[in-house]
């Protein structure tokens, strides 16, 4: 003969599922306040600028000036350095960030060394790197040029890349490359990176405790 079930009394069922109720509610704002709590980065918080936290020292590299001479990264330091990976022949960035070098060192002078490193080392030639520099830039400014193979590992340490277009009748071709301004601290380390475009009031700002003003 089966033994009858036992069932809990109503009371008691009712007190169960109400601690259950209470417990999941209790949960629930838990969950709620921890994440009120955390203030997530939206886009509206960036200012094209990418900070390097901590500092990353970077490699020396070699390559050839303007006046046809070896200029090491190592012999820049002392004072903050902008990297800048551009082509003489190109229609609109690179001529637009050299307009950007131009303001910088308005306000800066030559506290700070403006350099523009070519990717286009087959056309860039050191005389190249002179006429452009004197129409888009500036004399003081550092134009270098190299092997393409040496600058695309050069540039490979701050995530530069650059692909030829195809050539047209007259074999000329574009160069589509990473349009990023690359600033190291006086001791050679890399500390920002800033985007092709940003307000030049926020790179001034953010230039200041480098160079010294």
């Amino acid at each position: 003969m089966e033994k009858q079930k036992r069932s809990l009394p109503g009371w008691l069922m009712g007190m169960a599922a109400g601690m259950v109720v209470v417990a999941v509610v209790a949960v629930a704002l838990l969950i709620a306040l921890r994440l009120s709590s955390q203030t997530p980065e939206t886009d509206d918080a960036y200012d094209g600028i990418t900070r390097i936290d901590p500092p990353r020292p970077m490699p020396d590299f070699t390559l050839t000036n303007q006046q046809g001479q070896p200029q090491t990264l190592a012999a820049l330091r002392g004072q903050p350095v902008l990297l800048f990976f551009g082509f003489a022949s190109c229609p609109d960035v690179c001529p637009l960030t050299m307009t950007e070098y131009q303001a910088i060192e308005s306000v800066f002078g030559d506290r700070l060394h403006y350099v523009f490193i070519s990717v286009d080392g087959g056309r860039d030639t050191p005389a190249v790197l002179t006429d452009f520099l004197a129409r888009r830039g500036s004399p003081s400014f550092i134009g270098l040029t190299g092997d393409p193979a040496d600058v695309r590992r050069i540039g490979a340490d701050y995530g530069v890349t650059f692909e030829y277009g195809a050539a047209d009748a007259r074999g000329n071709y574009p160069v589509n490359h990473t349009p990023s301004i690359f600033v190291l601290d006086a001791d050679g380390r890399w500390r920002m990176e800033f985007a092709f475009g940003m307000e030049m009031s926020v790179m001034i700002d953010a230039l200041r405790e480098l160079a010294g003003a």
